[in-house]
């Protein structure tokens, strides 16, 4: 069963520390490394716990275990841009729940904060990832000006379809 609860600096902890593949080459692809070539989850660690304590952080949990942590930040009134990272039990193979799940989670969100439009930035290059922006509701992506990434974007104006 799936289900939110307030991020906890534990909670932010224990994701990181069993990041998905996913989440780890996003993190290699931002930049997050070690003079090794490793990567550093140091910084990335700070930053969601520093950004938990002001912004609205939640914990995503399969029953008790928590599998992802998403922060939205104010950029502005009307703009809020997110902080993601999750465990291999959010991406599961061929399970689109947690996804399906965060959707429901965003439409509730949107909709207590009308006119607001979130601004998600991503260095993934999974296969998958144009399929689970579209389920929970962001548009087509716009590739970063420098050529690292994506931005996709969610307004509160489109009507989103779940794809079939």
């Amino acid at each position: 069963m799936l289900r939110t609860r307030t991020a906890t600096k534990a909670d932010i902890k224990r994701v990181m520390k069993s990041l998905s593949d996913i989440s780890s080459e996003e993190l290699r692809h931002a930049g997050y490394l070690d003079e090794t070539g490793h990567i550093d989850l140091n910084q990335p660690t700070t930053m969601m716990i520093n950004a938990a304590r002001t912004d609205d952080a939640v914990t995503i949990l399969n029953r008790a275990e928590p599998i992802a942590i998403l922060i939205l930040q104010p950029e502005s009134s009307t703009v809020h841009t997110t902080m993601f990272m999750a465990t291999e039990g959010f991406f599961g193979e061929g399970n689109w729940a947690p996804t399906r799940f965060l959707r429901r989670y965003l439409d509730v969100k949107m909709k207590r904060k009308p006119g607001v439009t979130l601004r998600s930035m991503t260095f993934s290059r999974h296969p998958q990832l144009l399929k689970w922006y579209r389920l929970m509701g962001y548009g087509a992506p716009e590739p970063r000006p420098d050529g690292n990434g994506n931005t996709f974007t969610r307004s509160p104006a489109e009507r989103r379809v779940e794809p079939a």
